[in-house]
């Protein structure tokens, strides 16, 4: 009777759970393990964790350009393209795209621009990935820091001029929302960063551009200008947003007594110093400050 009863209460009672699964989409599995390896460089205090920071690394670029290949044409993260066929790409069971041939087939077919000094720290990158996962490694905690710096700042720019974030998932936007705020606090890659966008940073103040702290990232590296942008790590969003977080982080900046735009009727007015600002009039009309 007992075992009856069993079988009934499960029968009848309450349904059992699916078994949880872990779940991403190709650019949100690459930005998963982007994440994870920053968030290991920044764990100074734990050094052998650096292998896995740079395993992280390869694995998550190598994704995302996977995913930049699929958004051109799905064939193409076939290794060979005659072996393309729809099912197989809802299964998974097939032969990627390999590294190297990922980013040749980027650059004839997706027109994606690598400069040979980007080609070079992929390369580097591979390498010493493979020979972490078949070999060993005997690598300084300088030079892979070194290295993800440079690699991290490739990433940033082919999301920048590749990813739509109006046309991915929402977890996608979450983690490249988040990305730079990580990147923050990795000194290598803010080092690194800053080398690469100085003479850019230069023209803008030479030109009397007002520089602010940016809500994203946190460097002063935002430009009140026609692009509403960050430089450092190219954030950017409605205006009407913008003034509302650069209040929110920036003592200086307060919102308008007039928050609300004559000319534009918008809720985008900044206090800068003693002269109140429109971002959305400044954004459509090309003027700065």
């Amino acid at each position: 009777m007992l075992g009856i009863g069993i079988g009934i209460g499960i029968g009848l009672g309450r349904r059992v759970p699916p078994p949880p699964k872990v779940t991403f989409d190709l650019l949100e599995n690459g930005l998963d393990f982007i994440t994870s390896a920053v968030k290991i460089i920044n764990q100074k205090s734990d050094n052998k964790r650096m292998k896995y920071a740079l395993l992280h690394l390869s694995s998550g670029i190598e994704l995302i350009l996977k995913e930049i290949l699929m958004l051109h044409d799905w064939r193409f993260l076939f290794h060979d393209i005659k072996d393309a066929r729809p099912e197989l790409i809802q299964t998974g069971d097939f032969e990627s795209v390999r590294f190297w041939k990922a980013i040749n087939r980027l650059g004839s077919e997706c027109k994606v621009r690598f400069s040979e000094d980007e080609k070079k720290t992929l390369t580097e990158l591979k390498l010493k990935r493979n020979k972490i996962e078949h070999f060993r490694i005997n690598e300084t905690v300088s030079s892979i820091t070194s290295l993800s710096s440079r690699v991290l700042n490739i990433l940033i720019r082919i999301i920048n001029e590749q990813i739509d974030l109006k046309k991915i998932s929402p977890l996608s936007r979450k983690l490249i929302k988040e990305l730079p705020r990580e990147l923050s606090g990795f000194n290598s890659f803010v080092t690194e960063r800053n080398r690469i966008i100085k003479k850019e940073y230069d023209i803008q103040i030479s030109r009397g551009k007002i520089n602010l702290l940016c809500p994203s990232c946190l460097q002063q590296k935002f430009f009140i200008d026609s692009a509403l942008s960050c430089i450092f790590c190219n954030y950017t969003n409605e205006p009407e947003i913008i003034a509302s977080e650069l209040v929110k982080i920036s003592p200086e900046i307060k919102m308008a007594e007039k928050k609300k735009c004559e000319k534009c009727n918008t809720i985008a007015v900044i206090q800068v110093g003693e002269k109140d600002v429109c971002l959305k009039c400044i954004n459509k009309n090309g003027n700065s400050v």
